[in-house]
């Protein structure tokens, strides 16, 4: 892979040319899209400092974009010299990745918690459980000081928060923070998206902007906060199933739900381009009913087929689903 091409391809400031250049190498082979999609989440896991208005989360996230990436599991050498060659070739603010360091901040000792290509189990000091999906990061005191809980994430992650309703959980996204008591959640807020999403499971949250506004969103179970920051708004959203959890659980659910459901389920569960086809002429579509148990996309895909009256065609890296 030429690194220099990948990092104008990531960074979206590859010309035309070198666009169809690099996106002919990722077509050529399913080991070349997956080395790069590995590169690519180990140079967006590294972080870029984050731009916070707040003063205190300005100095907290300078802190982080400092620190090293500790406490992971499957890391090999080649994305560590990868890591590097970003380091040396991009002069973007990313932090270098070491293993097995801590550091303080505001006297506190903060550990980093990298998941790297595997799923990490956390239990923090007040007895917070937190699972982190694949290269997530997690920042959190060794041990919480006596006025709040606070950590800081960039990634996704399933919380379990201990109740202590003297002393509120915070976490710290690049645009938003969490705010809670005690309660389960799912958060996805990467430094890469303009997109944070929280799925509460039970409990009470309250979600609010880093800019310093008093704009916030209450959430109650089963209710989904998504934040946008293109366009600085929030939205609150009735969730019908969990699927967002089946990173963390491996089961995916659907309950009467629509082909075109199923495919962005897909899509997000599997890594993979699922994809959708309208038909001009419109039919009476079936709806799907069913539970999916840790099962690979093949196997998933043929109890769809003889499930609904469709056609599945791959093309390419895609797969195409219509109705017949």
């Amino acid at each position: 892979m030429n690194v220099d091409k990948a990092v104008l391809y990531l960074t979206k400031k590859a010309n035309k040319a070198e666009l169809d250049e690099f996106n002919a190498w990722l077509k050529a082979s399913p080991d070349n899209r997956e080395y790069y999609e590995d590169w690519a989440e180990c140079w967006e896991a590294t972080g870029k400092t984050y731009e916070y208005i707040n003063a205190e989360t300005d100095k907290a996230w300078d802190f982080v974009s400092k620190q090293t990436v500790a406490k992971h599991k499957k890391f090999t050498l080649s994305i560590l010299k990868v890591a590097a060659t970003i380091v040396l070739l991009v002069s973007l603010g990313l932090v270098t990745l070491w293993l097995n360091k801590k550091g303080s901040f505001f006297g506190e000792q903060l550990i980093s918690y990298y998941s790297g290509t595997d799923t990490l189990s956390i239990h923090l000091s007040d007895g917070t459980r937190v699972c982190l999906n694949k290269y997530s990061i997690l920042f959190a005191p060794k041990v919480f000081n006596k006025h709040d809980r606070k950590v800081y994430i960039n990634g996704e992650a399933y919380f379990e928060v201990a109740r202590d309703t003297k002393h509120p959980f915070k976490i710290i996204a690049k645009h938003t923070t969490t705010e809670v008591l005690g309660t389960s959640f799912n958060l996805m807020a990467k430094t890469q998206e303009n997109i944070s999403k929280l799925t509460l499971i039970k409990g009470k949250v309250v979600l609010y902007k880093n800019d310093g506004k008093n704009e916030k969103l209450i959430l109650l179970p089963r209710q989904q906060g998504i934040y946008d920051a293109s366009l600085g708004v929030f939205r609150k959203e009735q969730v019908k199933n969990l699927n967002m959890l089946a990173w963390k659980t491996g089961t995916i659910q659907f309950n009467d739900a629509p082909l075109a459901e199923l495919c962005k389920t897909f899509s997000s569960y599997y890594k993979a381009k699922v994809i959708y086809v309208k038909q001009s002429n419109p039919v009476d579509e079936e709806l799907f009913t069913g539970t999916f148990n840790n099962l690979p996309l093949e196997k998933a895909l043929n109890i769809i087929s003889s499930t609904l009256s469709v056609n599945i065609i791959s093309k390419g890296d895609c797969i195409l689903i219509y109705f017949k």
